[in-house]
């Protein structure tokens, strides 16, 4: 059974407030064993049953847009990337959202060859999504994009549960696009 939107919407912002996430912009901080701070974005797992499109909403007008657009929330929390890069900036990079209007498909990014792949299949650029490490890092896993070419589908994941879902319906893995938080990280 299908949830309506307001309900989904409710869930989300009862996610937000018990994760600490501040209203105008839903970001977290948290300390991790080193002493950093770092300002959170929860990645949330949206699909269009139509499309057979997986979207991997990290800001809150994506939230509010995948539900416009008639996407269902099927996975509240998959990771964290940040918001904003850490003072060393040449450890991360950008997390991308681009667009394929033909195939109906959304994709995130944050690699090179993510960036070239997207732009030479005919993605157009939407947007940054927020920050990801570029290499493995203590208390981070990675984050990984899936394909389905029977969808035409990309699929974000960084958790078990998403792994087996991609796997389980025929996405094949394409690549580490960084390292996020985990849902435990907080």
């Amino acid at each position: 059974m299908r949830k309506s939107s307001s309900l989904r919407h409710k869930r989300i912002a009862a996610l937000a407030m018990a994760l600490g996430f501040s209203s105008l912009g839903l970001v977290a901080t948290a300390s991790t064993a080193h002493a950093d701070a770092y300002t959170l974005r929860p990645i949330v797992q949206y699909y269009h049953w139509g499309r057979q499109d997986n979207f991997a909403a990290v800001t809150a007008q994506e939230w509010q847009s995948a539900e416009s657009q008639g996407y269902e929330l099927i996975r509240e929390l998959d990771g964290y990337a940040m918001a904003f890069p850490t003072t060393n900036q040449s450890t991360q990079a950008p997390l991308s959202l681009w667009w394929h209007a033909g195939r109906g498909d959304y994709m995130s990014t944050a690699t090179p060859t993510g960036v070239a792949s997207a732009r030479s299949a005919g993605y157009v650029y939407v947007g940054q999504q927020g920050f990801v490490w570029t290499y493995a890092r203590a208390k981070t896993v990675p984050l990984y994009l899936y394909w389905n070419g029977d969808r035409q589908d990309n699929y974000l994941t960084s958790t078990p549960e998403g792994i087996a879902a991609a796997e389980s319906a025929g996405y094949v893995p394409v690549r580490i696009e960084g390292w996020v938080f985990p849902t435990t990280s907080i």
